[in-house]
């Protein structure tokens, strides 16, 4: 046994010094709603440090700052001034932002964006680009950064932060300087990439402010869609109308208006009218949920708090329709675990068919832990062939520093419970890496016939044992010919 193991004190005398220090030195912090908060969002942007740009340059730095929501504005962005930047490459700010959203109007997935930009001094004076004009000479975004407004635990973010940001590029498919699309994750390379400090502001006085629980939201849903049924019963006694909301005319007008969302022109009016009639077209138009939910106002609590009972009353969709719901574009948990709910029914086969594609909505996750991730390794432990692929889909990209740490772990979590693949996935990986091993070796030759037998003296050297087809668990292979 190593001794720096030996010595380690009994479990019952650490427990008890650990009560008597909690009981002395910690006091137990109240919990507040961030539903009761009125104030408006604020952030204090302290310093950018380690900016990459050339001291020398005649340009000034800002910051834009914004949130979103699936992709989509919850108010309008803020932006600092700009700053030179000092020979240390950093530039203090101190400025406070405060957003045009109350507190208990952000959704618990918003996202906070940031952006650094260069602005150079002399296109200073005129007229402001718009967004789609911001990728000119006027404003270069030269790194981004994002993260969630409230943590895992739905506790609202406070006091000090610092963010690794990443570096813009230039192949980003986006109008904005924003980056509502990107990855929450810190950039990794704290060493060399920008550090940006900031302050999220303290609400209540040493107290954690905490998104409500699910039974609150559904309470305060019921109300909100009470009262809304008895506007609309109002609205349609005004009208006199003479059919019934279930009449075919006015089926088929709910129809045609849900079935426009997707289209640019459509008016803020036509959503409203969709929103409003939601329960009919559940009747009628199930498949419509996804251009149901384009119709909410993801900066009102009290529509985004009624997507619960939708999600509880909605018949399940079919697999196509609830994959759609795992789009960058549904931030909402529960929308996303409703369509894991839908999924579940579905064969490995069809599972198979659509593996690589979920493995990618694990990157519109905001959490590491979520229905989606869970339901993919309750599969993969259920049936080794579908383990298969998920271990390679993951393994695949786990040199992209934006997802390293999320698909490491969900390797672990897979790999832990799945003992006896763990042999044949360890065989798998030995002749990857012989492979590139006598990848290396060809490419030193420049001879053809040298190159080749290079690569049958590496590949002899290898000690074959039968190992499984990576396009095709179902294939053993024992020799490389």
């Amino acid at each position: 046994i190593n001794k720096k193991y030996q010595n380690i004190d009994p479990l019952e005398s650490r427990k008890t010094r650990s009560t008597s220090y909690n009981a002395t030195t910690l006091r137990k912090r109240s919990i507040i709603s961030s539903w009761n908060i009125e104030d408006n969002y604020a952030i204090t942007i302290c310093t950018a440090s380690k900016l990459n740009c050339d001291i020398k340059k005649s340009a000034e730095y800002g910051i834009q700052a914004g949130l979103f929501y699936g992709g989509k504005p919850l108010c309008q962005p803020l932006k600092t001034d700009e700053k030179p930047v000092s020979d240390e490459c950093e530039i203090n700010f101190d400025v406070s932002l405060e957003f045009d959203i109350q507190v208990f109007n952000i959704p618990r997935n918003a996202k906070l964006c940031f952006v650094i930009y260069e602005c150079n001094k002399s296109s200073k004076g005129t007229k402001p680009k718009k967004a789609k004009d911001s990728r000119d000479n006027q404003i270069n975004p030269i790194a981004w950064a994002n993260t969630s407004v409230y943590d895992f635990k739905g506790q609202l973010r406070t006091g000090d932060f610092t963010l690794y940001l990443w570096t813009y590029a230039e192949d980003i498919m986006s109008d904005d300087v924003l980056h509502p699309l990107g990855t929450i994750v810190n950039n990794p390379n704290t060493e060399y990439s920008t550090a940006l400090t900031l302050v999220f502001k303290t609400y209540a006085n040493d107290q954690i402010a905490v998104f409500p629980r699910l039974e609150t939201v559904m309470d305060f849903a019921e109300e909100m869609e009470k009262r809304d049924l008895e506007m609309l019963e109002l609205e349609k006694e005004r009208k006199e109308r003479e059919e019934k909301p279930e009449d075919m005319m006015d089926v088929e007008r709910y129809l045609r208006a849900a079935s426009d969302i997707e289209s640019h022109d459509v008016h803020d009016q036509d959503k409203k009218f969709v929103w409003q009639h939601r329960r009919y077209l559940m009747m009628y138009s199930p498949d419509m949920f996804p251009k149901i939910l384009m119709c909410i106002d993801w900066d009102k609590r009290e529509d985004v708090s009624q997507i619960t009972l939708l999600v509880r009353d909605w018949p399940k969709l079919p697999l196509e329709k609830a994959l759609e719901l795992l789009d960058y574009a549904y931030a909402d948990p529960h929308v996303r675990g409703f369509a894991v709910e839908c999924l579940k029914d579905m064969s490995d086969e069809d599972l198979l068919l659509y593996l690589l594609q979920l493995v990618q909505a694990i990157k519109h996750e905001l959490y590491l832990e979520n229905d989606l991730v869970k339901f993919l390794i309750r599969r993969a432990l259920t049936n080794q062939r579908v383990g298969h692929f998920l271990f390679w889909y993951l393994r695949s990209e786990m040199q992209v520093p934006a997802v390293s740490v999320r698909f490491g772990l969900i390797l672990e979590a897979y790999c832990r419970g799945c003992q006896e693949h763990m042999c044949s996935l360890q065989k798998q990986l030995r002749l990857i890496d012989k492979m590139k091993q006598c990848t290396e070796v060809v490419r030193e030759k420049r001879d053809k016939e040298k190159a080749k037998i290079a690569m049958k003296e590496c590949l002899g050297r290898y000690e074959y044992s039968v190992t499984r087809n990576l396009l095709d668990p179902s294939i053993g292979c024992s020799n490389v010919k």
